[in-house]
């Protein structure tokens, strides 16, 4: 919320260095896999990118316009941005200069992961997910109300997806919700041949605001941050959650590969 990027060495936690320039608070951070160079994104609506071997800044790259709620990258020289409510999704190809424009979800798409170089997932606030393809404006699949509903019967509304994540280079990914109640789900997912449909693995229960999920490098296990509010307002709180990590190992069963929980 401070604006700022502090810069640390990992095996010592010694702080580096701090890169000031954005004019609202950091949504975003990635490093492109292999390299030193750091992409931010921030609700002042721009992606910064950064040389860290030279604390150095390099550019700014513009387009979205609303805050910018998500960021990823992986080894190639570009970053995969979601846009809020202004309901894109971006490409950014660094090199060229230039970016691509997604548009999908009905609701504020407020995460975003990549599942390797050429697809992505994202969930929205309309209590969607989509799998994409770089290469198409348009989702290959989605899933309308993907954790279910709340609400009186007549008034019900979809349970706001606030974090995904994938096991990069699978065909694995997870979301998670945020609901008012005990009720919040983590939910495993298997993408279809060609990524073209998403299909329920199984779900872990958690208590709180899911607002973080990712991966080990391994597969072996899936963290979701929990929190008693979500991370993009107060608008609720949840007392009786606590403000933690859940850890859900995970395995694979040999007659089918699927991933599923060792719990």
């Amino acid at each position: 919320m401070n604006k700022l990027i502090m810069i640390w060495e990992a095996s010592t936690c010694k702080h580096l260095y701090k890169f000031t320039g954005h004019r609202g608070p950091v949504s975003g951070l990635s490093f492109r896999k292999g390299t030193h160079d750091l992409y931010s994104a921030s609700h002042d609506r721009s992606i910064k990118v950064w040389n860290v071997d030279e604390n150095a800044y390099v550019e700014t790259l513009f387009g979205h316009q609303d805050v910018i709620t998500g960021l990823d990258s992986l080894s190639r020289e570009r970053c995969v941005t979601a846009g809020g409510r202004d309901r894109t999704v971006r490409v950014w190809k660094i090199a060229e200069e230039s970016q691509l424009v997604f548009h999908g979800h009905e609701g504020s798409i407020d995460c975003i992961q990549l599942i390797n170089e050429e697809h992505m997932i994202t969930g929205a606030d309309d209590g969607s997910l989509a799998l994409w393809s770089v290469n198409r404006k348009k989702p290959l699949s989605s899933v309308k109300k993907a954790h279910g509903c709340h609400g009186d019967p007549g008034l019900e509304q979809p349970h706001w997806i606030s974090a995904v994540a994938a096991l990069q280079n699978t065909d694995t990914v997870a979301s998670g919700a945020s609901s008012c109640s005990h009720n919040s789900m983590v939910q495993l997912w298997r993408c279809g041949e060609g990524f073209r449909g998403l299909h329920p693995l199984f779900s872990v229960p958690v208590a709180g605001f899911v607002n973080s999920l990712k991966f080990s490098s391994s597969g072996s296990f899936l963290v979701a941050g929990v929190g008693q509010e979500h991370r993009l307002g107060r608008w609720w709180r949840i007392k009786d959650a606590k403000n933690g990590l859940y850890i859900i190992p995970l395995k694979k069963r040999d007659s089918d590969q699927e991933a599923t929980s060792s719990e």
